[in-house]
């Protein structure tokens, strides 16, 4: 990883293993509401689909590369394996290093990413509906994947078409399946899986969304206590697409308190 490191630098590796964005389903209106129309004008397909809970707490990356790794927020690269001081933001390396270790031992050959949301203590005024005694805990969400040769191709472009890349679908994740045997193995939680569905089945209007949505209200990822649900994923097996519906959004706009 060093070698890595010092050859294409932190900042082109820090872009490449980034969390992309994700869209919601309905598209965005003005001042946190949404508009009656759905994002990229696509529903679901007559395919089935799986629905997880949306964490309300902060991304988190474990990088494993040959035998290091590395541990990042969403946005920077926080620990390095074997650093005698990392960077204390928001408890997330004290929260995951144990999960980095174990998962440093099983996959040397390809570049692995597990991405995951550390949540609960201090991070955010979201977390009494977690903890009322301000633990943290972290979840797996997705884990994505990539040949060596492909990373160092990948680092010697510059850094806006690695970000390009990024947030138009480049990286490869796993599907539904051999993401719930990777956490499984390695003993790696992750976050609620509550239900699937047949696309054709799902609403596109916001009242009859936001009814569906009711069925996941309470959190399943409570660490001492279960308060409120941030919202819910929903993803094809093989993640080809994938959408987020927060809670908030749909009370502001259908005007619900």
């Amino acid at each position: 990883m060093k070698k890595l490191i010092e050859k294409y630098g932190l900042d082109k590796l820090n872009s490449l293993t980034k969390y992309p964005s994700i869209l919601t389903y309905h598209n965005l209106g003005e001042k946190g509401t949404l508009l009656n129309t759905l994002t990229e004008g696509k529903s679901f397909q007559n395919q089935d689909y799986f629905v997880s809970e949306k964490i309300n707490g902060t991304n988190t990356r474990i990088i494993l590369y040959k035998n290091d790794f590395l541990i990042g927020s969403r946005e920077e690269i926080l620990y390095f394996k074997g650093d005698l001081i990392g960077n204390p933001v928001l408890n997330i390396v004290n929260t995951v290093k144990q999960y980095a270790e174990k998962l440093s031992l099983n996959y040397h050959d390809r570049l692995f990413v597990f991405y995951g949301e550390t949540y609960g203590g201090n991070i955010n005024r979201e977390s009494k509906q977690y903890t009322s005694k301000k633990e943290y805990n972290y979840n797996s969400f997705d884990i994505s994947e990539m040949e060596f040769e492909e990373v160092e191709d990948l680092l010697s472009k510059s850094i806006n078409d690695i970000a390009s890349w990024r947030e138009h679908g480049g990286q490869k994740f796993l599907n539904l399946y051999d993401f719930y045997d990777y956490n499984n193995y390695n003993l790696i939680p992750f976050v609620p899986h509550l239900t699937s569905f047949n696309g054709n089945q799902f609403p596109t209007d916001l009242e009859k969304t936001y009814e569906y949505m009711k069925n996941f209200k309470e959190t399943k990822a409570g660490i001492d206590f279960n308060g409120k649900s941030e919202g819910i994923v929903i993803r094809s097996f093989d993640r080809s697409f994938i959408r987020k519906l927060r809670f908030e959004e749909y009370e502001k706009t259908l005007k619900i308190k």
